[in-house]
């Protein structure tokens, strides 16, 4: 029997995410300035704006993973990290409603807001329609590329670990938790992050529970990507951060051993 690869409809509804993130990520990484013109709210301050515009350019990488990858094996993780993104993502829009520029002056800005409530409550039942397709689809698993390294593991494990409780935190006590991020956040914004941090977390699960090189190069390669473009986001707004605060400088060496991480599993799954 045939081992069980990704759908058509699935890939073709990842492409179109991808196409979707991409844009998403234009708005808020190169424009991180004028998401009061381009975007579905004002987001305050711009390295916010840039944080979440490089979390959605770096699920690219996942997103192309799955459309081009061969098995259901591979596509796995990165689905449902996309779904749990999604779902929470549409949670948090209905929280925070009113700070949406559906009444807005800027007609881009209307544009945008009613585009994302349309994706945020669209894509979690697409996903969720295409994970169960996918996991009633007949026939075995392609077999294992091999394992990870014990140092990779763990590497992701203490960063799953990281993003696991710093995303939980934002979400349920945003307010709470800005104390502890070293720039300003709203409860809105620090949501945001929050449902990002938890789709990381479970891209990094996935990973772990895998232990398989080549199902990990979606993931890694987006953890690569996730640090670098943070860190071009710092240089780019550091006069946003508070660098007297105490995790200033360590916010900065996670995300540095973050795209490390992912180099080295991504070099791993490609060879």
């Amino acid at each position: 029997m045939d081992v069980r690869r990704v759908m058509v409809p699935v890939r073709i509804l990842v492409a179109v995410a991808a196409v979707l993130v991409t844009i998403a990520g234009t708005q808020l990484f190169a424009l991180a300035p004028e998401t009061a013109t381009y975007f579905a709210w004002t987001i305050k301050p711009p390295l916010t704006a840039a944080f979440l515009g490089a979390a959605y350019w770096a699920s690219l990488f996942l997103l192309l993973d799955i459309v081009f990858g061969a098995t259901w094996r591979q596509a796995r993780t990165g689905l449902v990290s996309i779904f749990t993104f999604t779902t929470l993502t549409l949670v948090v829009t209905l929280l925070h409603f009113d700070r949406f520029h559906f009444g807005a002056s800027e007609t881009l800005a209307v544009v945008a807001a009613w585009a994302w409530l349309v994706v945020y409550v669209t894509t979690p039942v697409a996903f969720a329609a295409g994970l169960w397709a996918q996991i009633r689809q007949p026939g075995p698993d392609s077999p294992r590329g091999g394992p990870l390294p014990a140092l990779l593991r763990l590497l992701f494990l203490f960063q799953t670990a990281v993003f696991a409780a710093s995303g939980v935190a934002l979400l349920i006590a945003p307010a709470a938790t800005a104390a502890w991020w070293p720039w300003a956040l709203t409860p809105l914004t620090g949501r945001a992050i929050g449902a990002w941090l938890l789709a990381v977390a479970v891209a990094g699960a996935g990973v772990l529970i895998e232990n398989d090189r080549r199902s990990a190069a979606g993931a890694a390669q987006s953890y690569a990507f996730l640090g670098i473009f943070q860190l071009l986001a710092v240089v780019r707004f550091a006069a946003d951060i508070d660098w007297s605060h105490a995790l200033a400088w360590p916010y900065v060496a996670f995300m540095a051993v973050v795209a490390l991480t992912g180099i080295w599993g991504a070099l791993i799954a490609w060879r």
